[in-house]
């Protein structure tokens, strides 16, 4: 199958031609036909007492550039396989490189670019005002501040054939380490991905 530039560029995050304001958020979609499935999850979560909330959406390739050089450069917090803060300084070029992509893609191949994926959090959980959202392991964790939020979304998704969201990241294959705060829309995504 040959590939147009058109396609490579909205692929890449280079290009997308209607992107979707999410409520009450900064963040935007890359499909309307999501949008349902996105209200149905959040008023499944508000009966059971949770405040769905969208930390990122779609991203296009600068912005993913940017996550990319602050991670590089120390400016964004590192981590390593366990999400244990790495120190930029004392790492080698390669070591830098390989625990950015175990937790961010690189420029151009991330999915937020096709506008299909979100990572969420919940945000009744948060214990103070001014605790900063990491979206790192133990956060998620069964136990963690997320993670009774991430058993009910598990639950959803076995319980709810016509729920359209997965994990992408569910298993760690070696590539991008679990980010159990990641969803993507099927419908889309999985076509996207062929």
């Amino acid at each position: 199958l040959l590939m147009t530039k058109k396609l490579y560029d909205y692929l890449t995050g280079r290009y997308h031609p209607d992107l979707v304001p999410i409520k009450n958020s900064d963040m935007k979609l890359g499909h309307h036909e999501m949008m349902e499935d996105l209200e149905g999850l959040t008023k499944l979560l508000q009966a059971e007492g949770f405040e769905l909330f969208i930390l990122s959406g779609y991203r296009n390739h600068l912005d993913q550039l940017r996550i990319w050089n602050e991670k590089a450069s120390g400016a964004r917090v590192l981590l390593d396989d366990a999400g244990n803060k790495l120190d930029v300084n004392v790492l080698s070029d390669k070591d830098i490189v390989k625990n950015i992509c175990r937790w961010s893609a690189i420029p151009g191949a991330s999915r937020h670019h096709w506008g299909t994926d979100i990572d969420i959090y919940c945000k009744k959980s948060i214990p103070t005002d001014d605790y900063q959202v990491q979206l790192i392991p133990e956060e998620v964790s069964d136990e963690g501040i997320f993670g009774k939020l991430h058993l009910k979304i598990d639950e959803l998704i076995s319980e709810h054939k016509s729920f359209h969201f997965f994990r992408p990241y569910e298993e760690d294959l070696g590539g991008v380490s679990p980010e159990r705060w990641h969803l993507s829309y099927a419908p889309i995504s999985r076509e996207l991905i062929k």
